[in-house]
């Protein structure tokens, strides 16, 4: 664990972000060998896939919002010098994850057909859709262990540990979806089955390591496991962080949702919109998975410094990673988008796809300074305690700009899925924007854990 003064060095602030690309890698190949997969099989089971995966990301608000509380509490007790206190939360945050996920799998699992008519799924799709919808159900438990754990040892600073879960995951996964899914090295030939039990068995298995090795670098210690009198004391501050988080969550995937429902809806492209919508968001995730890394990194040294009482240091890096972070990540974007329409082809075999996939990049590379920028400044803040702010910006962007233009371009001025992408780049401005008023106008560290607490 580096040291915990709120004076890293930039190499120290790169050695704790190397290990968070690279897991965030890892989950960029398991993304792309499914929607590679699936494409293989069909332009329909891609877009089943996609539309399902936007389901799971809508089930696993309570994983994002926890990793938000988590984060802003250990990183806080670690910066306070309160390491047991900071083990407690760790046990919490485990142990919030594992129930909310278990429960969440159960109340959904006898309402997979209503659901997935409830968010418009297209008839010629349903059947593929179903299949995927039952088994991620059962993925949330090791989905919620391994963000939640992996948030509990980034705030230690153990930041090879959800690596090496994250490689574990991509191996099995791969092995899977190409074996059992596409039937390679002479294996049985599952199709659609095949490559989403891969993703369970795959999910769980690692979620066991990560939770193994927990214990092994005492993030976990049994000495450590909170009770009830600490629980008491404890909750309220993981809570008042994560709350908004989840609402934010909450937000930005039933936003996503309802941006799978228009492309849906639009008349004679639905199928190639939600392919394009699918297989272009997974190319752009590369470019973002560095930029997450980054604010995870600037989340939990934005902890230390504010648990400290340094609110100038914690500012300053702030700065010093949304500068580095934006330039990077824009000329990264430059690349593909010279090369949008090749990578489109790779993803989506199918032309109408590939067409839609392309269109996407276009207008989301030119997003990216904004995108990242809200990033950075959205995990700064969650540090902080502050998530009630990235919960307005989020609001804001998505639900009084986005969705909106989406209907307006898309349907209403029959600009078909360009309208859609527009609105999707323009969104993230305003967001930006409203995050760099608060950063700037706004006391945000206010929002910080009590020392005394």
């Amino acid at each position: 664990m580096s040291r915990l003064d709120g004076t890293q060095s930039g190499k120290e602030i790169w050695a704790l972000t190397w290990p968070q690309i690279l897991m965030f890698l890892c989950q960029f190949a398991v993304g792309i060998t499914d929607v590679w997969a699936c494409g293989r099989l069909g332009a329909n089971v891609q877009a089943a896939m996609g539309l399902v995966a936007q389901c799971q990301f809508f089930l696993m608000i309570l994983a994002f919002a926890g990793t938000s509380g988590t984060i802003a509490s250990i990183s806080q007790s670690l910066g306070a010098a309160r390491a047991d206190k900071a083990r407690r939360y760790a046990w919490l945050s485990v142990g919030f994850g594992f129930a909310a996920a278990s429960g969440l799998s159960l109340a959904a699992a006898g309402f997979d057909r209503e659901i997935l008519k409830l968010i418009n799924t297209p008839p010629d799709i349903a059947e593929q859709a179903a299949v995927f919808f039952q088994v991620c159900l059962w993925t949330l438990p090791g989905q919620y262990m391994l963000t939640l754990g992996g948030a509990a040892c980034r705030a230690f600073q153990s930041v090879h540990v959800p690596l090496y879960a994250a490689v574990l995951s991509m191996v099995l996964n791969f092995l899977g979806d190409m074996a059992f899914g596409l039937g390679w090295w002479g294996m049985p030939a599952f199709g659609v089955e095949g490559v989403a039990v891969s993703s369970l068995v795959s999910v769980s298995v690692s979620a066991l390591l990560l939770v193994m090795l927990m214990l092994r670098q005492r993030i976990l210690t049994v000495e450590t496991v909170p009770g009830i009198r600490w629980l008491r004391v404890g909750c309220p501050y993981f809570f008042r962080v994560a709350l908004p988080s989840c609402g934010t969550s909450a937000l930005w995937q039933s936003g996503y949702m309802v941006l799978f429902i228009i492309a849906a809806a639009l008349p004679g492209a639905g199928v190639e919109a939600l392919g394009g919508l699918t297989a272009g968001n997974r190319i752009e995730s590369v470019l973002f998975l560095p930029a997450v890394a980054c604010g995870m990194t600037t989340s939990v040294l934005v902890g230390n410094a504010v648990g400290r009482g340094k609110h100038y240091e914690a500012r300053r890096i702030v700065l010093i990673m949304l500068f580095w972070s934006s330039v990077c990540m824009s000329l990264a974007g430059a690349a593909v988008l010279l090369w949008r329409t090749e990578l489109a082809a790779f993803m989506a075999p199918d032309v109408r796809v590939c067409a839609a996939a392309s269109c996407y990049l276009l207008y989301n590379v030119f997003s990216i300074p904004f995108s990242v920028g809200s990033i950075i400044l959205a995990h700064a803040m969650n540090g902080a305690g502050a998530s009630v702010y990235p919960l307005a910006a989020f609001s804001l962007s998505v639900w009084g700009v986005r969705l909106p233009l989406a209907w307006i371009l898309g349907i209403g001025m029959d600009c078909g899925y360009a309208g859609i992408f527009i609105s999707m780049l323009l969104s993230q401005g305003v967001q930006m924007l409203f995050l760099l008023w608060v950063f700037f106008c706004r006391d945000w560290m206010a929002y910080a854990m009590r020392r005394a607490s």
